[in-house]
């Protein structure tokens, strides 16, 4: 099941203008692009285990063979996403290094 060419277009419109378009900041620089991808995908896997959660929950429960396929299914899409958000947390971590001690937070 593929989307609409204009949703892909709009979607990789979305990715050209937040990484590369967009102004640096003026305390990070170039680095808080980073968050355009690690908050969303760190969001939808978030949204895609509370989902898992909730169809294992009703297999266990009620016996629904539907909700072991749901879960089946979202399981990897759950760990596909999580792995995108920590791969560009790991790049925002490591770029953005001691930026609390030179703003004088404790």
């Amino acid at each position: 099941m593929t989307g609409s060419p204009l949703r892909e277009l709009r979607g990789f419109a979305g990715l050209y203008l937040g990484l590369f378009v967009a102004p640096p900041d003026y305390q990070q620089g170039d680095a808080y692009r980073i968050m355009f991808v690690h908050v969303p995908s760190a969001w939808m896997s978030l949204c895609v285990y509370s989902i898992l959660a909730g169809a294992g929950a009703v297999a266990l429960i009620w016996r629904v063979k539907v909700a072991e396929v749901v879960a089946a299914a979202s399981a990897p899409i759950g760990a596909a996403f999580t792995a995108l958000g920590l791969a560009f947390s790991g790049a925002a971590v490591s770029s953005n290094a001691g930026t609390r001690c030179r703003r004088g937070f404790p």
